[in-house]
């Protein structure tokens, strides 16, 4: 008891503000959270920075509510960055048998062989 501990989860109760939190695979758990400074409506996320009073109760030092687009916010940005970092290593990297990872040549893109390729389609025609 005693020590400090940050800690995030749901609000259930309001008047004192509880929290309940999941820990394990399938277990949760209801904190008591004291000296908030701010209004936390029930069903909003809350992350506490405090320190833990008993089993049961955690005294904040600072805490703040996740507002629920926040999440979708963060997974949108993660994967749009994801594909710029695919599409950055598929155009100046590739798979060589000797070498493993090796880096492409200038004219060896993927873009610039999409250009030959559609280059070559229009002589063609």
């Amino acid at each position: 008891m005693g020590g400090p501990v940050e800690l995030s989860g749901t609000v259930v109760g309001t008047s004192p503000v509880q929290i309940r939190i999941k820990h394990g695979l399938n277990e949760s758990r209801t904190l008591t959270i004291t000296n908030l400074e701010l209004n936390a409506n029930q069903g909003e996320t809350l992350r506490v920075y405090g320190t833990l009073v008993d089993t049961e109760t955690v005294r904040a030092m600072n805490a703040f509510t996740v507002p629920p687009g926040g999440l979708r916010y963060t997974y949108t940005v993660s994967f749009i960055a994801g594909l710029w970092v695919l599409f950055r290593l598929t155009s100046q990297w590739r798979l060589d048998p000797q070498q493993g990872l090796a880096r492409r040549s200038d004219s060896d893109t993927p873009l610039d062989r999409l250009r030959a390729q559609l280059s070559r389609e229009s002589d063609d025609a």
